[in-house]
């Protein structure tokens, strides 16, 4: 896994309830996507608790760009970036990484683009459905 501490998030009190969602911004960093275009990458991580013991682990990464530059979009800012796309975890109860599963790609965009407060629910309950799949309960 990528060096996630499930034990020091939870003695640091940040496992979030269902109903909130993360927003402190994790691993910044500057990636060059073109001649003198640098998309600003930063992720967020939730931890929500599913069925059985098992939790989930929510990689958010969103992107902007600086003003002025090629691809540059007035709506696509650092206060309201554009997300790249979502990388999820499924831990077992002793939090041991079980399956990881990326949500990104054109059929899953619409739902991407709606929010936390929209794609999370969906992205929890599709997890659900494998923990039946992969426990056989």
């Amino acid at each position: 896994m990528d060096n996630f501490d499930l034990k020091k998030y939870l003695a640091e009190g940040k496992l979030l309830k269902e109903e909130q969602y993360s927003s402190e911004r994790i691993n910044q960093r500057d990636v060059e996507v073109g001649t003198d275009v640098i998309n600003h990458n930063f992720d967020t991580i939730d931890v929500i608790n599913l069925d059985n013991g098992y939790k989930l682990k929510i990689t958010t990464t969103y992107y902007f760009r600086d003003p002025g530059v090629k691809g540059y979009s007035d709506t696509v800012s650092e206060e309201n970036p554009m997300l790249n796309g979502i990388t999820t975890t499924l831990m077992d109860p002793s939090g041991k990484a079980v399956k990881n599963h990326n949500f990104t790609g054109s059929s899953q965009w619409w739902m991407l683009q709606s929010g936390k407060d929209k794609f999370i629910p969906y992205i929890t309950e599709w997890w659900k459905d494998k923990i039946k799949k992969i426990t056989n309960t």
